[in-house]
C-alpha cells in the first residue's frame, strides 16, 4: 500500500504545490493552524510570518484578509528551484473547500480557539469524520472535535507522560510522540484502545 502525506508547512507555493501533490498520488495532507485577529483560520508553522513571507509581524495580529495578502519566500529556505517567489498563503477552510473528501485532513491546531473554528470550518464544507483529523498538544483545543465525532490526536514530547486509560476516557483516539514510545507504553496505550504514531522535528 503507497502512502502519499504532505506536510504543508514545508512547502509554501500552495497553489503550485496542490496541483503536484494531487497528481502524485497524495492523500493524507497535514496542515498547521494559527488563528488570526478576526478568527480566521492562517495555514502557517510558525507563529510570525518573518521566515516564510516577504513580510514580518505575528500572525496572532494579522486579519485573515491581512494574512493572505502576504506572499510566501519559499527561494530564502527551500532549496527546490521553481517556486514563485510571490506566492499568496492559504487559510484552512479554502483547503477544506479545495479538497473536501479527496483527501484525509490532519491538521494541527496550535493556537487558543482555532480547534472549535477549525471544526466549524469542516462541517461547513462537508468534511466527513473519515476525512478529518485534528490534533494538538493541548487536550483542551481538541474538545470540540471529539464533540463533533471528528477523530483526535493528543501530541506529547513524552509518551510516558500520560495515562492513556484517562485520554482514551476524554475520547481522544490517537496520541502521537516524540520520545518514550518503548513497548512497554505502547502496548499500555494500545490496551487503553488507544492508537500510537510518532513524530519528529
Amino acid at each position: 500500500v503507497s502512502c502519499v502525506v504532505v506536510d504543508r508547512h514545508a512547502v509554501s507555493d500552495w497553489q503550485r504545490w496542490a496541483t503536484d501533490t494531487l497528481a502524485a498520488g497524495m492523500f493524507i495532507l497535514d496542515t498547521d493552524v494559527r488563528g488570526t485577529s478576526d478568527s480566521g483560520l492562517a495555514v502557517i508553522h510558525d507563529s510570525t510570518v518573518d521566515r516564510t513571507t516577504t513580510s514580518s509581524g505575528n500572525v496572532s495580529s494579522l486579519t485573515k484578509a491581512q494574512f493572505t495578502a502576504l506572499t510566501s519566500d519559499p527561494s530564502s529556505f527551500l532549496s527546490a528551484s521553481g517556486y514563485s517567489d510571490e506566492t499568496p498563503l492559504p487559510t484552512q477552510d479554502a483547503l477544506f473547500e479545495l479538497y473536501r473528501n479527496r483527501v484525509i485532513h490532519v491538521v494541527e491546531a496550535k493556537t487558543a480557539g482555532s480547534g472549535p473554528l477549525i471544526v466549524d470550518a469542516a462541517q461547513a464544507a462537508g468534511i466527513d469524520s473519515g476525512h478529518l483529523l485534528l490534533q494538538s498538544f493541548d487536550q483542551s483545543y481538541l474538545t470540540d472535535a471529539v464533540s463533533a465525532g471528528y477523530p483526535a490526536c493528543l501530541l506529547v514530547t513524552d509518551l510516558t507522560t500520560i495515562t492513556p486509560a484517562t485520554v482514551k476516557g476524554d475520547g481522544i483516539d490517537y496520541v502521537g510522540a516524540s520520545t518514550g514510545l518503548d513497548s512497554v507504553t505502547v502496548a499500555a496505550c494500545h490496551s487503553a484502545g488507544l492508537k500510537v504514531g510518532a513524530w519528529t522535528y
